[in-house]
């Protein structure tokens, strides 16, 4: 009974497609390879299209124009077709998958477009550096990277010093690899410059040169120089503080003398002395004898014997009295007591 059930589930389906329900196919993948960033004219390439299983037929556009149809083997669901690099800007590439049943084509959409740029010079490489901001002790290591297009038959990097054409190092490559580094030792002589970057491959049987890089700048800090600059730095600081100190003693000395000044005319004007420039003048006399006469003077000979001084001393307290007295040389008087000398 599950036998019959079978059969007749398969004759049912089979009667159905017999009047036309069919089925849609995914959406296909498309790629190129090698992977380059531009072709030159002439180059080989492979265009790779990846369908949905099942599939009997592919077939290739460029430009929406049908270039190729390639019929995969039983089972295989990945199909190659070679192509040749025309001349012109670019071209545009798309793929189909087609499945046949009971004599009729099942057709997929077409792919994503995919663009391959031609031009008739290799692709420049681009270069970058680390640390990027380029900038470096003496004696540190920086390192450069350059990439570029390398064809399947290999090719070599060339670093250039100041774009003059200076080629201090250089790489070899195989066709796998797109990029390499190159080391920079800061403490070489003349490190710190602009440096840029080429590539050399084989095209067509041909070696090319690429166009150079642009430049990237290493800027090296002498070590010395900054330990220099710190000494420096200290050795201002401790002369500002030093200044700073000088200063504030200044001012506090400046300071006590002020108070000094106004306790003593505090002390004069305490004794009687009114005028504030008598008070000073009576300050000034600090440095007179300790001890007055019995008329309360203080008197002094000056030391110099070349000239004959007549001088006196005044008594600040007979002033404050009033009284007075008609003196001559060599008598005492209570205002003053007159020398000659």
């Amino acid at each position: 009974m599950f036998t019959l059930s079978v059969v007749l589930g398969m004759v049912h389906v089979y009667a159905l497609v017999g009047e036309g329900i069919t089925y849609e196919l995914a959406k296909p993948t498309l790629y190129i390879t090698p992977p380059y960033g531009v072709f030159l004219t002439g180059e080989g390439l492979y265009l790779t299209c990846r369908c949905r299983c099942p599939v009997t037929r592919v077939r290739y556009q460029r430009n929406h124009q049908l270039i190729t149809e390639v019929d995969p083997h039983k089972g295989e669901c990945v199909t190659s077709a070679d192509s040749t690099a025309a001349k012109g800007y670019g071209s545009v590439y798309t793929c189909q998958c087609l499945h046949a049943v009971n004599g009729q084509w099942i057709c997929s959409e077409w792919s994503d477009p995919v663009q391959m740029v031609i031009r008739d010079s290799l692709l420049e490489p681009t270069i970058y550096i680390d640390p990027g901001s380029g900038a470096a002790s003496n004696g540190d290591k920086v390192t450069i990277f350059c990439k570029g297009d390398i064809r399947s038959r290999g090719g070599t990097f060339h670093l250039y010093k100041d774009g003059k054409g200076n080629r201090v190092q250089s790489r070899n490559v195989t066709g796998d690899e797109r990029i390499v580094s190159f080391t920079i030792n800061t403490r070489s002589k003349g490190s710190g410059v602009n440096y840029s970057c080429r590539y050399q491959t084989e095209v067509v049987g041909h070696w090319r040169d690429s166009a150079v890089s642009k430049d990237v700048m290493i800027t090296v800090n002498d070590a010395d120089n900054g330990v220099l600059l710190n000494v420096g730095l200290g050795c201002a600081v401790v002369v500002i503080a030093l200044l700073f100190v000088v200063i504030i003693c200044l001012l506090i000395r400046k300071r006590r003398q002020i108070r000094r000044q106004s306790n003593e005319r505090s002390r004069a004007s305490a004794g009687g002395v009114t005028n504030p420039e008598v008070a000073d003048n009576t300050y000034d006399t600090a440095n007179l004898p300790s001890h007055p006469d019995s008329n309360g003077m203080y008197s002094e000979v000056p030391e110099s014997d070349h000239q004959e001084i007549t001088y006196a001393t005044l008594n600040m307290g007979a002033v404050n009295r009033k009284e007075a007295t008609l003196v001559t040389a060599k008598e005492t008087s209570l205002y003053a007591e007159v020398k000659k000398k």
